[in-house]
């Protein structure tokens, strides 16, 4: 299976996550309308779908030779989504979901390996190849977002199988070290989540050695306050100043 093929695959996934979310939804949570500091559901499925509809955008008009406006920091981005699709009814938010996800598929369709693989000249690019971003934000960032419900209900056992299929899935994309060591990185931050504290250690240790650069986020990343008064976890950045 090529490239395009095995991204296609990952959107499609995370698309059908979503549609496992939203069955699960009462009509009281369809109709709950949410504020900045708390999101209804509506509006992390208008945040999932604004992000990926974006990068898109993004690249048609870099290709294209368009100018690209001037575009905030992340939060700042999020705050506009909020506010451009909060008072969306319902029906409009899945239309609108619906109609962005074949947006990406028929995008996707159109790219050549020299598009994938492009590393510059897209916001918030930061030299990674353009198929990275793709599956940050189109398979990554939903199935973070879709984590969260399943660990404040305690289903701790989907929360760990989802995050293993992940972790398994985006390593199969590309051998890179610092790329494997992000998914184990993100591996660990659910076992610590969820209590395994002698694998999310020890699978942390090794991401770190692998990407160093998270060292110094992963001393204040919250998914490891439960693990982070433990001698073994001190321990890792005791052999990292060796």
């Amino acid at each position: 299976m090529g490239m395009k093929a095995k991204i296609k695959k990952l959107v499609r996934l995370a698309h059908d996550a979503e549609q496992s979310y939203i069955d699960k939804l009462s009509a009281e949570d369809k109709a709950a309308l949410g504020e900045i500091d708390n999101w209804a559901p509506k509006d992390i499925l208008a945040h999932m779908t604004a992000w990926k509809e974006q990068v898109v955008i993004n690249y048609q008009a870099v290709v294209s030779g368009e100018d690209i406006p001037e575009q905030g920091e992340y939060q700042e981005m999020n705050v506009q989504f909020f506010e451009k699709h909060r008072l969306c009814s319902w029906d409009e938010v899945l239309k609108y979901r619906e109609q962005t996800l074949q947006f990406l598929l028929n995008s996707l369709d159109t790219m050549s390996e020299e598009d994938l693989n492009r590393t510059e000249g897209i916001p918030r690019q930061e030299g990674r190849p353009f198929w990275r971003m793709i599956v940050g934000t189109a398979y990554i960032h939903p199935l973070m977002h879709l984590r969260d419900p399943l660990l404040e209900r305690g289903d701790f056992a989907q929360a760990m199988e989802m995050q293993e299929q992940v972790c398994s899935l985006l390593s199969e994309l590309d051998n890179d070290e610092t790329w494997i060591g992000a998914q184990q990185y993100n591996l660990a931050c659910i076992y610590s989540l969820v209590g395994q504290k002698d694998k999310a250690i020890r699978i942390l240790r090794e991401a770190l050695k692998m990407t160093p650069e998270l060292t110094e986020w992963s001393k204040e990343d919250p998914d490891f306050e439960l693990i982070r008064e433990y001698p073994e976890y001190k321990a890792i950045y005791a052999e990292s100043k060796e």
